[in-house]
């Protein structure tokens, strides 16, 4: 897009041939929805890319805990996906003290009974339990809320350039269609 834009901006906006003697007027401006579809690929690919890098892995690739459970990892990978709230209150040696600030610092609304269910599967050197994966997930995905903003934002901006062009389209067609020329 920004080579075609480039190259009409050095050409002049109406362009007057002749096609068999019939005058015929070109306009050699660049279309407002390639511009906009240019802009519409831009926020969707800014927003992929900010998922790409900065969304956890956990979320990633486990979308839930049957998923989590049948690649055979355990709970060591839920303390490691827990190290980016090691900054916190807490040494981020001792699990409960860390699980203890996520829940009250990030979760906030987790019942008590969970929070004990994920301290003693964290702790244990086994399988992880629903309780703990669902801990850690929820965790990470409330971690980042201004990159999770600007991400979703991105999408948004992406997708409603997308609808506009899409319903200017459907209104060209059907005006065309009961009106028969513009």
């Amino acid at each position: 897009m920004p080579v075609v834009a480039k190259l009409f901006a050095n050409l002049p906006s109406e362009l007057a041939i002749k096609v068999f003697d019939a005058p015929l007027k070109l306009q050699l401006e660049l279309p407002f929805s390639w511009i906009a579809l240019f802009f519409c690929a831009l926020f969707v690919s800014l927003a992929n890319l900010i998922y790409t890098f900065l969304c956890p892995d956990l979320i990633k690739v486990y979308d839930d805990f049957p998923a989590f459970k049948s690649s055979s990892r355990d709970a060591s990978l839920l303390r490691s996906a827990l190290a980016i709230f090691r900054e916190s209150k807490s040494d981020g040696k001792d699990i409960g003290a860390m699980v203890d600030f996520v829940s009250t610092d990030v979760l906030q609304e987790i019942d008590a009974q969970s929070i004990l269910n994920t301290k003693h599967q964290l702790a244990e050197h086994g399988p992880a339990g629903s309780d703990s994966f669902y801990f850690v997930r929820d965790a990470l995905n409330l971690s980042r809320p201004h990159v999770r903003f600007i991400a979703s934002a991105a999408y948004i901006m992406g997708f409603a350039l997308l609808a506009w062009i899409s319903f200017q389209n459907i209104w060209f067609t059907v005006s065309y269609l009961l009106c028969g020329s513009f």
